[in-house]
């Protein structure tokens, strides 16, 4: 019994060390999307809120991403929550090598979709351009800020 406490605490462990953490806050990365996107804050305009996935439940995503997606998803992914005003990012370490991306790139996509639905009035479900877009805001972003 001691012997499988220890693995799961080892596991446990292991699985914290695998959470990648963003080397930028969400505001140092919410102000450089505006700014490339070059739009102003307004303090009327509410700031989404950031979950990450190894600290949301599957739940919570799947109910907050469901309609917009027309299913429920099986697995958690990088996605803004129009309704919920959300955005949910994939914290996994090997995800992030494997594709030669940044979680503070995949964040500034996700707020670049932010910005075009508060700020800039783009039907994120139906303009293919929102998304072009904000894959140019993180290449932007990762070219920018995520060099050594």
């Amino acid at each position: 019994m001691r012997g499988i406490a220890l693995s799961l605490c080892l596991w446990s462990a292991l699985a914290a060390q695998a959470a990648e953490k963003p080397k930028h806050s969400v505001d140092f990365i919410l102000q450089a999307v505006m700014s490339f996107m070059k739009v102003e804050a307004r303090e009327s305009v509410p700031l989404p809120k950031v979950f990450f996935e190894s600290e949301t439940p599957l739940s919570q995503f799947q109910e907050a991403i469901k309609d917009q997606w027309g299913l429920i998803p099986e697995a958690f992914s990088n996605a803004f929550s129009i309704s919920k005003n959300k955005i949910y990012i994939s914290d996994d370490s090997e995800y992030y090598q494997k594709l030669k991306r940044t979680i503070d790139d995949s964040i500034a996509h996700e707020l670049a979709h932010y910005v075009q639905h508060h700020y800039q009035n783009y039907d994120l479900l139906t303009d293919p351009s929102a998304e072009i877009l904000a894959i140019d805001v993180q290449n932007w972003f990762r070219e920018t800020y995520m060099k050594n």
